[in-house]
């Protein structure tokens, strides 16, 4: 008996600490990413459009710029703008 009231104490006692709610964690902000949809003929009015959304990824601390690409193509000129300025990114 003195068994079970033991035990029936130390229950309540530590109920309690046991409810203490715990403190959060601390959250991390949720990555930047930048997505620029090309759409359409590439065109040379394109090249400098990718450039500035890489520039203002940039200079947001962007974790990453995805290319949302649909076009059947177009001016190569203008493509090899485009992969240049996507390889002189970091």
């Amino acid at each position: 008996m003195a068994m079970l009231v033991a035990a029936w104490v130390l229950a309540l006692l530590t109920g309690p600490a046991l409810a203490q709610e715990q403190p959060a964690a601390e959250s991390k902000p949720a990555p930047v990413v930048y997505v620029a949809p090309i759409e359409g003929t590439i065109d040379l009015g394109l090249a400098p459009f990718v450039q500035r959304v890489i520039d203002e990824a940039m200079a947001a601390g962007a974790a990453a710029v995805v290319l949302d690409i649909n076009t059947f193509g177009g001016r190569v000129d203008a493509a090899v703008q485009i992969r240049d300025s996507l390889l002189r990114s970091k």
